[in-house]
């Protein structure tokens, strides 16, 4: 008893440091790196902007939800089309920028400078991502040097702080795939309606979050339901996860199919993507003009008359012929994706991983070594840690589904420039490094290596 007591105090006073140190970098980064008026410093995530060029998408769905509010102002210009009710952008973000600009920024006194508050909020959820991968890397892998090294890395994760000042979503996204394996660890331990439940509506809120999320959550479900066969009363923890996911979904399934005319799979653009990432000009990452105009006039115009959902289906015979006419260049089309979503570009030579946005400045040279030594190091610990993860398949099955299905959405289509596709998978890869880092500490990794009991099975 006095030992798992002692077990919980030193967990609490780990969990509050590590949720500390997160939240003061990251608040540091704000207070130090931004201001209410300038945009950020540097940038580790893109943004699509409005065809004037003026706004990114985003900002220009939050300010029509200002305007429109949220069930009549979900309007923006779609790829190929015009100002009209769209479903283009996942909607979560979008969603969340409007409550607490429009709403939350009222209440708590910053009507003046309603940015400063979503960077203020993400500043908190990163703050919370980091203690959840602590204690996710714990459970894991039974074991708190793993959880510890785990929640520091998220803690001091540069790409974390950065992104937690940039108004995308790459802050958000991450957050909910945290929670969604820390959910799924505790629910595939230990069962329990309740968690089974917000394991279900988390999984919904990632996929609104970022769409590409989609088919992780349509898995993380699955093996749910799978797991839950081992679980004392199963039956009713994999009900609740289901329900829970679908009642997530259906507000959004019910706004698309009366505006747009028919149920769409979180957004409109799948097909879009899957041309974008696979035609004759494709680079692996986002579409430009160059990519744009072997599309005729004629034809621009013929798909910006249809309703949003059918021009997009349009462009899947684009799509068909390319894959059965030049199979080698889709192949090299899937590896340029794949540099774009790990490194943020198919250049190898190239400088900065950092954009400034301040009159084109570029970061200094120990800034970005510091960011390439980070990725290469993680890589490098991840890829142990995925192979010594085998001892414990059934604790760590959330990451293995995390490693491989986060990035799959973007290997089949395109990814960007920059990092933002590849920042909510650094958490599982960070849980991994951890392990690998631990299990060469001595009197640590033997344990380590041994893996889980084998009588967890029969749990």
């Amino acid at each position: 008893m006095g030992d798992g007591r002692r077990s919980k105090w030193v967990g609490l006073l780990l969990g509050l440091i590590i949720l500390g140190l997160a939240g003061g970098a990251r608040g540091w980064y704000v207070l130090h790196g931004t201001d209410a008026t300038a945009g950020d410093v540097w940038h580790v995530q893109t943004a699509s902007m409005t065809p004037d060029g003026k706004q990114t998408e985003v900002d220009a769905l939050v300010d029509s939800l200002k305007a429109n509010g949220p069930i009549h102002g979900y309007k923006g210009h779609g790829p190929l089309g015009e100002l009209e009710a769209t479903g283009h952008i996942a909607p979560g973000y979008p969603l969340f920028r409007y409550l607490v600009e429009h709403h939350l920024a009222g209440w708590v006194g910053f009507s003046e400078q309603p940015i400063s508050l979503t960077r203020w909020v993400q500043v908190g959820l990163g703050a919370l991502t980091a203690l959840f991968y602590f204690v996710i890397a714990k459970r894991a892998f039974a074991s708190v040097v793993v959880g510890l090294l785990a929640g520091l890395a998220a803690a001091c994760h540069p790409y974390w702080v950065v992104n937690c000042a940039e108004l995308r979503d790459g802050t958000l996204a991450t957050f909910f795939v945290a929670l969604v394996l820390l959910l799924g660890v505790r629910a595939g331990l230990k069962g329990g309606a309740l968690t089974s439940l917000l394991l279900g509506l988390a999984l919904a809120l990632m996929a609104l979050t970022r769409a590409a999320l989609l088919p992780f959550a349509l898995v993380m479900l699955m093996w749910f339901m799978m797991r839950s066969r081992r679980l004392q009363q199963g039956w009713l923890c994999a009900l609740v996860a289901f329900f829970g996911f679908l009642c997530g979904l259906s507000s959004w399934a019910v706004r698309c199919y009366q505006d747009l005319g028919e149920p769409v799979p979180i957004v409109t653009t799948a097909w879009y993507h899957l041309w974008v990432g696979n035609n004759p000009r494709a680079t692996g990452g986002a579409a430009n003009e160059e990519m744009l105009a072997q599309l005729s006039e004629e034809r621009k115009k013929e798909l910006a008359a249809l309703p949003q959902a059918k021009r997009y289906q349009k462009l899947s015979g684009d799509v068909y012929r390319f894959a059965t006419e030049e199979p080698f260049k889709k192949i090299e089309c899937r590896a340029k994706a794949c540099l774009y979503f790990f490194l943020g570009s198919t250049d190898p030579q190239r400088t900065s991983l950092l954009d400034a946005s301040r009159a084109g400045a570029m970061p200094d040279v120990w800034v970005t070594n510091v960011l390439g030594g980070v990725l290469a190091g993680l890589f490098i610990l991840a890829i142990l840690g995925w192979r010594w993860s085998y001892g414990w398949k059934y604790r760590s099955q959330p990451l293995a589904l995390a490693i491989f299905w986060i990035p799959l959405p973007y290997l089949i289509t395109h990814a960007e420039a920059l990092h933002g596709p590849r920042l909510p998978m650094d958490g599982p890869l960070l849980c991994l490094a951890a392990l690998a880092a631990a299990s060469f500490i001595p009197g640590i990794g033997g344990k380590l290596f041994a893996g889980e009991a084998p009588t967890f099975e029969k749990a």
